[in-house]
């Protein structure tokens, strides 16, 4: 089993990057839930060790590799140059090859293991 965060934005407004890099460690992080429901109270810890595959546009990926760039030429620590050593990146630019007679299923393990199996027909992962 695996975790599908598909067409995914890596931006502050939806989850803080401190946040984000404990769930890509597979670490605990606590999750707020409303209150204002019945039955709701306090929050609960995430403890969750499924492997994490993100879909996303390249642009909103290019921001983040600017940001860690610009970190790295100024010698600062940044957060994410450490998003993005926790990143296996596949950049897939040609549709992936499936038979007319096979049914995709929407299943996030079967997704991921279609587009590892995909890339690896193109060369394999782009680390970035």
């Amino acid at each position: 089993m695996c975790v599908l965060l598909d067409e995914w934005r890596f931006n502050e407004g939806v989850l803080r990057m401190a946040t984000r890099l404990l769930w890509y460690e597979r670490k605990r992080f606590p999750v707020t839930q409303p209150q204002n429901q019945a039955g709701s109270y306090g929050h609960f810890l995430y403890e969750g060790s499924a492997p994490l595959f993100v879909t996303t546009k390249e642009e909103d990926l290019a921001r983040i590799e600017t940001a860690a760039r610009r970190a790295k030429d100024l010698n600062l620590p940044s957060q994410h140059t450490m998003l993005l050593r926790r990143l296996k990146v596949y950049k897939l630019h040609a549709p992936c090859p499936v038979a007319d007679n096979v049914t995709i299923v929407e299943c996030p393990s079967c997704f991921a293991r279609m587009i590892l199996q995909c890339s690896l027909g193109y060369g394999g992962p782009s680390h970035t």
